[in-house]
This record gives structure tokens, sequence and C-alpha cells, in this order.
């Protein structure tokens, strides 16, 4: 694991933190019914917000695969990062950057949509209880002014973005500014 590009950092790293996660553990998702609270906060339909939880516990077992024959996957350790997720797939999207980040021995500033702010909460304590170190995850609630405000912090190391094109935009810029890795999913367009 290669370590962060130096720097200090307000949120611990988990040096030696494995690199996999027990599908089981996320199970722990579907006891907090965070399928009915899709329903309820976010309008999402109930088929929907089932097939939502199915992938995301997938993209669990996708963090044990192996390589493929003639590839590699290198785990790199950047440091402390700041991601922020869109309320439309509240879940499966989440873990999909958090899980990875969190592992590979990353801490994480998470600001989820405001709409998903009771989602986000649950999954930020079952990721607590059951995934991470309780300081190594922090979420922060708040709109497109967080998300600027956090990108800007001098030790962020890294920010991934899941939203429109304009909040996009602006924090790649913040990225930029500071050679950090950036990634951004805006409105489908990867």
């Amino acid at each position: 694991v290669a370590p962060g590009r130096g720097g200090t950092t307000t949120f611990p790293r988990a040096e030696g933190w494995p690199v996999t996660v027990a599908p089981e553990k996320g199970q722990a998702l579907i006891f907090y019914n965070v399928d009915e609270d899709m329903v309820e906060d976010i309008g999402k339909p109930v088929q929907q917000a089932h097939g939502e939880i199915d992938f995301a516990l997938g993209l669990l077992n996708h963090l044990k695969l192996p390589p493929t024959a003639g590839s590699e996957i290198r785990r790199v350790t950047v440091g402390r990062l700041v991601i922020v997720t869109p309320f439309n797939n509240t879940v499966a999207i989440t873990l999909g950057k958090l899980l990875p980040a969190m592992l590979w021995g990353n801490s994480v500033a998470w600001k989820p949509a405001p709409a998903a702010q009771r989602i986000s909460d649950l999954l930020c304590g079952t990721l607590r209880a059951n995934v991470c170190e309780p300081d190594q995850l922090q979420c922060i609630h708040g709109g497109a002014q967080t998300s600027r405000r956090l990108a800007a912090q001098h030790d962020v190391e890294g920010i991934s973005f899941s939203g429109g094109q304009v909040g996009g935009w602006a924090l790649a810029e913040r990225a930029v500014q500071r050679w950090a890795p950036f990634q951004a999913a805006l409105g489908g367009n990867n």
C-alpha cells in the first residue's frame, strides 16, 4: 500500500486495514429497513429500492474477487478523501465509493445528498459498526456550499463526486488546484 502524498490529515489512516470485507457485514443494511427509507425519503419505487440494495451487496462481493488473468489490482492509500454522493442512488453508489476508499486505508469526509440525510445517517452508523474505524468516516450534511468548502480544505488528497455537471466542475477546479486525484460521474457522463 503506497502512502499518501504527505501533509497533515485530520482523519486517522487505518494502516494495515484488510482489503476485503465479508459480504455478510453488508447484510446489516437490510435489517435497518433502508429500503423503506428510500421509498419514503426519496420516492424510490419499492422494487427499485430492493434492486439497489441487491446491487450494493453485490459490490461487496466484488471487493473479494481476484484480478482476472493478465490484469493487476493496485490498492493505493491516497489519504484524506472527500466523497460526495447523489440522492437517486443512495446505497449502491455510496457503498461503491466509500467501502473501497476506507478498506484501502483512506479516511473519508462523506457529503451525502440533503434529500437522503436519514438514509446516510443509517449507512454511516452501519459502516462504523461493521466495516471501518469510527473516526475513519465522517458524514457531513449540507448542500453544494458544503461540498465546495470540504474540497477546499488544505489536507484533502482526493475527491470523488457523483451529481450534476455544475457541481462536478466546481469540485474538479479545486482538485486541479492541488493536483489531487478527482473522479466524477456527472449525470451519467463519467
